[in-house]
């Protein structure tokens, strides 16, 4: 595996370089997470797309939603399908999975959904584009300027990118903690990550950098929203 690696960062130019990760505060009250994608479709060894990097951070997921939960700060999940008639993907028809309703569009169960978890669904990339997530974040008092959303999930440099691309144009200050995105190679996954803090000034850190703020007296945990 690391004799694999190295050979493929051979041929990536130099120019790729990437910041190392950084200690970050978040305050629960202002800031949130969001994950993207991780589905069984991605997931699970039977997912006609499975991303096997996937395996690989799902245990810095999972810590990270713990510390999340535990703040009592807001945390969102996207959900992609895709229509194999949507004329967006003539030609791509390979890629149009997982669709809505098959065994693959369900968030792997090692998330563990609370009731306080927002689930937005998307039909392509870019949530921003096709799903509820902006009216989500705004809703629950994330506001553009003021907080900082976490992004991980899958794949690096497509529906994350969108995810953190969406997230920047609108004026949020994104994190993306490297230990949990992925993507299918090494060289991928390194593109993203140069793109994500050379083009939208995104902090680059990992899960166990994170460090969430006690929030000041009266502040209330998010609450389900009916």
């Amino acid at each position: 595996m690391r004799t694999k690696f190295k050979n493929a960062l051979m041929s990536i130019p130099e120019e790729w370089s990437v910041p190392e990760p950084v200690a970050i505060k978040l305050d629960r009250s202002s800031d949130a997470l969001i994950v993207v994608d991780l589905q069984r479709e991605y997931c699970h060894p039977r997912g006609r797309k499975y991303l096997e990097t996937s395996q690989e951070i799902l245990p810095n997921v999972i810590r990270l939603l713990d510390v999340f939960r535990a703040h009592g700060a807001w945390v969102f999940f996207t959900k992609v399908h895709f229509d194999p008639k949507d004329p967006r993907f003539a030609g791509l028809e390979s890629r149009t999975y997982p669709r809505k309703g098959e065994w693959g569009f369900e968030l792997v169960d090692e998330l563990n959904l609370t009731p306080t978890d927002v689930v937005v669904e998307k039909d392509c990339y870019d949530p921003f584009l096709s799903s509820e997530l902006e009216a989500a974040l705004k809703s629950r008092g994330l506001k553009p300027e003021r907080s900082t959303i976490v992004v991980a999930g899958a794949v690096t440099t497509t529906c994350v990118y969108h995810t953190v691309s969406g997230l920047f144009h609108r004026g949020y200050r994104v994190v993306v903690p490297v230990d949990c995105v992925a993507d299918r190679t090494p060289a991928a996954q390194l593109f993203g990550l140069w793109k994500f803090s050379s083009l939208y000034n995104v902090k680059l850190t990992r899960s166990d950098l994170i460090e969430i703020i006690s929030s000041p007296p009266g502040d209330k945990a998010p609450q389900p929203l009916r």
